[in-house]
């Protein structure tokens, strides 16, 4: 078994890659957020074009990333994930959310 921590890390690049595959996703980043059961669990944060169905992404993500791959929850934004120089800033990603009440 993978240990999801390890994936966050090792895998982000390859989910983040699936994720921007989707022609209505602009940009996606991947993080591990603190789970009781799971230590970290995978974390989307996804800015779309226009809405997108949730089973829609999942059946996406499905046909191109094996199951522990696979964010275990995601969440959709209007702003920009990229700061100026086009980098994702995954450590303030992660401390606005580790920092708010995380739905289950």
């Amino acid at each position: 078994m993978v240990a999801v921590a390890e994936l966050v890390g090792d895998h982000r690049g390859q989910v983040e890659a699936a994720l921007e595959q989707h022609p209505l996703v602009e940009s996606a980043a991947v993080i591990g957020i603190p789970n009781d059961d799971l230590g970290n669990k995978v974390h989307a944060i996804i800015k779309c074009r226009a809405p997108i169905e949730m089973d829609e992404l999942e059946r996406h993500m499905a046909a191109r990333l094996v199951r522990y791959k696979q964010p275990r929850s995601y969440e959709f934004v209007q702003e920009n994930l990229r700061d100026d120089a086009g980098k994702v800033r995954r450590s303030a990603l992660r401390e606005q959310r580790v920092q708010r009440p995380q739905s289950p």
